[in-house]
């Protein structure tokens, strides 16, 4: 089987950030030379794969009742090296932002909300149920 290698440009997706994060993590983005995109909680119902603007996903236009209330950042088009590199850098700008994910061929037909459901699953499990 021949894999077919797609070029993303590095992009940031982020859900339901506080301000003071979201100017912080934008001038970062705008440093680093990522796209930076805000996904509004009516957007929750929307596929991964069309968020970062990949052919083939069409937007749904389907209502989310409940959005999530947590934070979250989705990466795409980032390789590992760039990654732990943006990664450093949030942190030394003092970003922390607890749930995060690197878009893949799995999650990437998953709605933003499953994947938040997800990594806030994980997130407990790994943290012993606490919050943050």
């Amino acid at each position: 089987m021949k894999s077919r290698i797609v070029t993303a440009k590095p992009l940031v997706l982020s859900y339901n950030l506080a301000d003071e994060k979201h100017s912080a993590l934008e001038a970062l983005c705008a440093t680093e030379n990522v796209k930076y995109r805000i996904v509004s909680p009516s957007q929750a119902n929307e596929q991964i794969g069309f968020l970062c603007g990949f052919n083939g996903f069409k937007e749904q236009n389907s209502p989310c009742e409940n959005p999530p209330a947590e934070e979250c950042l989705v990466f795409s088009g980032m390789d590992r090296r760039r990654l732990d590199s943006f990664i450093r850098a949030m942190k030394t700008a003092s970003v922390s932002v607890s749930l995060k994910a690197v878009c893949t061929p799995t999650n990437q037909a998953w709605t933003l909300y499953t994947l938040i459901g997800e990594l806030s699953k994980e997130h407990k499990a790994l943290n012993g149920g606490a919050a943050n």
